[in-house]
């Protein structure tokens, strides 16, 4: 039943995301924990609940670059996921999956998401601006020195130092040189932009910072404009990108007059398209996602609709249809479904420069994709809508939905959905009456479902639609209008279905929910005895058919009816369905209408608590033996806590199947727990509860003594580790420990299985001396199955000890968690050994105190080369993220290999690299650690490359000097060269510095030097594409690898 499904949904959670478990193995594991259903109806469960393996691409990208920034600025980050949080082991998942350059290719993601978002937000100035700007040109020089060495470790010798120095021109002031270095740098390079370490710049402030600079030194700006060469044009290109996130006019058109190209991708994610047409309780459907976070800037101001800005890009060359991605919408797409009120002056006004300059109508093909028609009609501009039909559009066109799998729409359907009848008057004027049918959702169902249903409806009527006769597997608009609760458009349609020719609303498809059935599920009783007066039948059966009958079926019930159950697909009769719905008096009667009994009527009304109802259906023949979901009636009345109702149940002869004995010992339902003893079978009596828990279990942890001596004193039953966690739970609360010594008298020594460790573990975790020392004395040793994590103990009821959670930990481990010394050593001492990820967690504890005492026993104990090289990958990542110094020469002492690989297949001295930390690689490199490493397979990355990825220029020059290649073969998936990925990630003095030492670009170095101009351009560096390019001669041979290339590097 529904709350078996609840009860077991963190369980399969934990097992399906968190332990990345296939769903067959997911089904086998809680198969083990008595939960038994069928992979269907887990796929079916996964997609009600939300639940998802894999992110989406622009969700990876989005976590793997905010983490990565913030661990590179010491900081631990909480990743939430639509208000959910994701554990760190799938946060690590997301970022082992994306591409180092993909991460890193745009420096400005961060503060590119504070941007203003639409029209005259550039003329938006915020205090912080001003604070910015005024400390800019406020800070002493010996500040701005040290922020420049900080920000900048060194630039590369030559053009970028005379370029800086050009463009001050000796103008500013020392300290203002060493700032606007530091900025002009960044932007250079694509870099985060920031004033100091850690002190990020929104794009809002560096337009001020630039603006202001431009006012007091005119000249400044007058030299940056005009000059080509690369450190200018890539500076003026990320200004350009930053100019168009704040949608500055006035600094576009200059800085396109200076010769930008008006078709650069820029790092902005564009909104969101919506429908916002109500379908049932749903008010909108997501239309349309980006895939990524660059879009062309057209894209960008078409979606704000600044009409001012659209026309400076094209008068500048932008392409009007040109678009990134393949199913990305083009700007005239774009400023259609952006549009959120009637009378948008500026979307129409936006739309019309647009089509003035080429752009096309019907562009989109693809039925996932919709049309500028259609999105002009969800937004009601019906100016808007006469202006695109002028043009020709296709009116009949459909458009498929993402969030559903059968609703596809034409302009019509839609404009019926709005209810807006001046745009359905002016589609059926233009092209004749436009009333497509399709299988699931017919304009019928879509009037019930608009703004105005009763007015769709005569208007449809008007048309010669005859709403009343729904064709085989279409939707039934009575039924939808009664999911809908709008009794008065029922009557509406019944009186419709009256009249000449009678219509068929109240004939059945067996295959689709009817109107009484729907009548049922809001629990009206008027309606129903109404529905039957006019034909319908109590015995309305929903048959068992093809898996998409029974998809369409739950999507109906679940997306129009206010109310919610997990057994849709299961539920078939009105019976049934009001039953699980909880409508007693609508229940009772359809009983006293002859409603048959299909099975599992009995077992749903006991959740109801209702004993005249359980009553009334004993008489209207129930069975003995009835069953729903595998659970008898019984076994229902227990679990909902009507213990007199259970005990009627007894009384008459209702089978018990086993477990009840269990689960009212559980509930503290003594008596009841009695009459059950006496009315089953001696070995029906120790068979385990709903949960898996036995009876001895359940007696323990209820705390029933003499039950606990009894069950013992049978010959059938014995001692149980389930138990021992049962009585030891409930010790630790009443400090009476009767329970777990009876038990450990009966504890046979050769028995050792996976429970005992977690009595141990709620010891430990409860700091209960002497519930310890008596488990200790007692030998009691961990099996195979380790101690369940110590916050999943926290609040639980009932033995959590068999769920299946995904987190295990050994009772050492608690120990060392909890920072008690004492116990630790008292645990130690009896001879366990500490697991890996107790040793691990020896890593985040202090240096001085317990803390200090705790990782020196476990060391002690088990010496760190002991867990194998695996486990040395952990301990080293482990270090570089806590920028713990003293653990990683602790662990390099330990004689651990600074070359082992961490879960990702990168060696410790490159994530060192990626983190930025001279300090950790150099004690690595000091150790020995070896700086060609070859790189992961999927998306990983030599140390030379990943600082070429990252721009570190310091750190480039220490590997060099240590002997590194520059040249090293890149990933065989999702890999960069230290060439590629400077150049894809826009880092132009990395590249510089590259070519300069010896990067080959010719015979086996020509295929990665036209796969760096490629993932330049495609990034949008073009400044870095033409130096490129300018750096030596263009040949045949280069433009024959530029032709296989070029498709590869567009998609990769």
């Amino acid at each position: 039943m529904a709350e078996e499904w609840e009860h077991f949904k963190e369980p399969i959670r934990q097992l399906w995301i968190e332990e990345n478990l296939p769903l067959n193995d997911v089904v086998a594991r809680m198969e083990t924990y008595g939960f038994k259903r069928r992979k269907p109806q887990y796929e079916r469960k996964l997609k009600v609940w939300g639940f998802r393996k894999n992110l989406t691409e622009v969700e990876r990208h989005d976590i793997a670059r905010t983490t990565a920034k913030r661990r590179r600025d010491g900081k631990e980050s909480e990743v939430l996921l639509n208000g959910t949080q994701l554990s760190s082991k799938r946060v690590k998942r997301a970022m082992a999956r994306m591409p180092l350059s993909s991460i890193y290719s745009q420096g400005s993601v961060l503060t590119s998401l504070n941007a203003p978002q639409l029209e005259h937000a550039s003329s938006q100035a915020t205090n912080s601006e001003g604070t910015t700007v005024s400390s800019f040109h406020s800070r002493s020089k010996s500040t701005a020195l040290s922020m420049l060495k900080k920000v900048v470790p060194e630039t590369y010798d030559g053009e970028h130092d005379s370029t800086a120095s050009m463009l001050l021109s000796n103008s500013v002031s020392e300290a203002e040189s060493a700032r606007l270095k530091v900025l002009l740098y960044q932007l250079s390079n694509n870099m985060q932009l920031a004033l100091e370490l850690r002190e990020e710049l929104t794009d809002a402030q560096v337009i001020a910072i630039v603006k202001g600079m431009a006012q007091r030194h005119p000249e400044w700006m007058r030299s940056l404009l005009p000059s080509e060469q690369p450190t200018v044009a890539a500076i003026k290109e990320n200004l350009f990108a930053v100019a168009m996130r704040c949608l500055d006019v006035e600094l576009v058109d200059q800085l396109l007059v200076a010769g930008v190209n008006p078709n650069m991708p820029i790092l902005q994610r564009l909104p969101e398209v919506k429908l916002s047409v109500p379908r049932g309780r749903r008010k909108e459907h997501i239309c349309w996602v980006p895939d990524s976070y660059l879009c062309t800037p057209l894209q960008w101001a078409a979606s704000a609709r600044e009409v001012g800005l659209v026309k400076v890009l094209i008068r500048a060359g932008a392409k009007v249809d040109l678009i990134l991605q393949k199913r990305d919408l083009s700007p005239l797409e774009l400023a259609c479904g952006t549009a959120t009120t009637i009378t948008d002056s500026w979307v129409l006004e936006t739309v019309k420069e647009l089509v003035a300059n080429g752009a096309a109508i019907n562009r989109a093909t693809d039925p996932s994709r919709p049309t500028a028609l259609l999105l002009a009609v969800a937004s009601g501009n019906a100016d808007l809508v006469e202006f695109i039909m002028e043009r020709s559009a296709d009116v009949n066109r459909q458009y498929r939905l993402p969030d559903t799998k059968y609703l596809k729409l034409n302009p019509f359907q839609v404009a019926l959905l709005k209810a807006d009848i001046r745009i359905l008057d002016m589609l059926t004027r233009s092209h004749g009456t436009v009333v497509p049918r399709s299988r699931r959702f017919n304009s019928p169902v879509l009037a019930v479902c608009s703004q105005n249903p009763k007015k769709m409806i005569l208007y449809l009527k008007r048309l010669g639609v005859n709403v009343a006769m729904p064709c085989r597997r279409e939707e039934n608009p009575l039924t939808t209008a009664l999911l809908l609760e709008d009794f008065d458009l029922a009557h509406q349609l019944l009186d419709l279905n009256a009249s000449s020719p009678p219509g068929r609303l109240l004939r059945s498809d067996h295959t689709r929910p009817t109107p009484i059935q729907a009548a049922a599920c809001v629990g009206d009783i008027s309606m129903i005895d109404l529905l039957l007066r006019q034909g319908a039948s109590v015995n309305d059966i929903i048959s068992y058919s093809e898996s998409s009958d029974v998809e369409s079926r739950v999507e109906i019930f679940s997306t129009y009816s206010a109310c919610h159950s997990s057994n849709w697909a299961a539920l078939r009769s009105p019976l049934q369905i009001t039953l699980e719905m909880g409508h007693v008096a609508a229940a009772m009667h359809l009983i006293d209408q002859g409603s048959a009994l299909l099975g599992g009527e009995l077992v749903m009304a006991t959740g109801l608590h209702g004993v005249d109802l359980v009553e009334r259906l004993i008489r209207h023949g129930a069975r003995y033996d009835d069953a729903w979901c595998g659970e008898t009636a019984v076994q229902a009345a227990i679990r909902w806590g009507s213990r007199e109702l259970a005990a009627t149940l007894i009384r008459a002869g209702f089978i018990i199947t086993g477990g009840e004995y269990a689960q009212a010992l559980m509930n503290g339902y003594q008596e009841l727990a009695d009459m059950i003893a006496t009315h089953t079978y001696s070995k029906t009596l120790i068979k385990p509860g709903l949960q898996g828990q036995t009876p001895l279990e359940a007696a323990c942890l209820t705390g029933k003594a003499e039950i606990v001596d009894n069950l013992l004193s049978r010959e059938d039953v014995r001692y149980e580790s389930g138990a021992l966690c049962a009585a030891s739970w409930n010790a630790v609360s009443t400090r009476q420990y009767g329970l777990v010594e009876t038990l450990l008298r009966h504890r046979e020594p050769s028995v050792i299985d996976e429970f005992e460790a977690t009595a141990l573990g709620i010891a430990v975790r409860y700091r209960d001396v002497y519930l310890i020392s008596l488990l200790l004395i007692n030998d009691v040793q961990p099996g195979p199955a380790l101690a369940l994590d110590s916050a999943a103990m926290d609040g639980s009821k009932g033995c959590w000890w068999r769920k299946a959670l995904a987190v295990r930990k050994s009772p050492l481990h608690i120990a060392a968690e909890t920072g008690d010394y004492l116990i630790l050593k008292s645990i130690l001492a009896r001879g366990f050994e500490p697991d890996e990820q107790c040793f691990l967690h020896t890593l985040s504890l202090s240096t001085t105190g317990d803390g200090a005492e705790i990782a020196r026993s476990i060391w002690r104990a088990k010496p760190p080369l002991e867990y194998g090289p695996a486990c040395a990958g952990k301990a080293f990542e482990t270090a570089i993220e806590a920028r713990s110094i003293d653990n990683i020469r602790k662990l390099i002492a330990a004689g651990l290999d600074v070359d082992s690989r961490i879960p990702k297949g990168w060696t410790p001295l490159q994530l060192s690299v990626q983190y930025g930390c001279m300090e950790t690689i150099q004690v690595l490199t000091d150790a020995g650690a070896a700086v060609n490493a070859p790189p992961a397979h999927h998306a990983g990355a030599t140390a030379t490359q990943v600082a070429a990825i990252m721009g570190y220029m310091g750190i480039m020059r220490l590997l060099r000097e240590l002997g590194a290649d520059i040249n090293a073969p890149a990933a065989k998936v999702s890999g960069r060269t230290t060439l590629e990925g400077a150049a894809e990630c826009g880092r132009l003095d990395m590249v510089r510095l590259l070519l300069n030492k010896g990067a080959t670009i010719e015979g086996d170095g020509r295929k990665q030097f036209i796969r760096a101009i490629l993932f330049a351009e495609n990034g949008g560096h073009y400044a870095v594409a033409k130096m490129l390019r300018g750096y030596r001669e263009w040949t045949d041979e280069d433009t024959a690898v530029l032709e296989v290339e070029g498709p590869l590097c567009s998609v990769a």
